[in-house]
Order: structure tokens, then sequence, then C-alpha cells
């Protein structure tokens, strides 16, 4: 995964949420785009379990593949239907 296109997903992560699969089989959903962070190399994530924030450090060589999620409702998109 190259860091400019991981970028992009963060920067839209409120409107498109997506899920990170790593190499060793973890994952890691990114819901906002203030819960994730990219640099050169590395990426750190954080999760909330158990109602705590925990941050992951990740390597960008290791993504396995992304997985979009589906879009949050909002009120708007819910009355439209």
């Amino acid at each position: 995964m190259e860091k400019e296109d991981l970028r992009e997903l963060a920067r839209n992560a409120s409107r498109q949420p997506f899920r990170i699969r790593m190499t060793g089989g973890e994952t890691f959903d990114v819901r906002h785009q203030d819960s994730i962070s990219v640099s050169d190399y590395h990426g750190s994530v954080i999760v909330v379990q158990d109602g705590k924030e925990h941050m992951h450090i990740f390597t960008l060589m290791n993504i396995s593949t992304i997985e979009m999620l589906p879009a949050p409702v909002t009120p708007s998109s819910a009355t439209n239907n």
C-alpha cells in the first residue's frame, strides 16, 4: 500500500470508513480521519475496545488488503430512502 493512497482513504474515512487487514490477520477499522496517522513508512491507528483507546503502530508494507465498510447512516440519508 502506498502512503498517499492510505492518506487519501484516511481523509475520507468519515464518509467512507474502511478496514485495514494486515498480513498477520489483524484488522483495524478506520471510521474517522482523526483515528489514523500515516507517515512515510508507518501508520498508526487508534482503536476503541471496551471503552478504552488503544494505539496500534504498523508498517505500510504489512498491509494485506483494504476493505470498504458500509457508510454511516446520517439522518438526512435515512429520510431520503
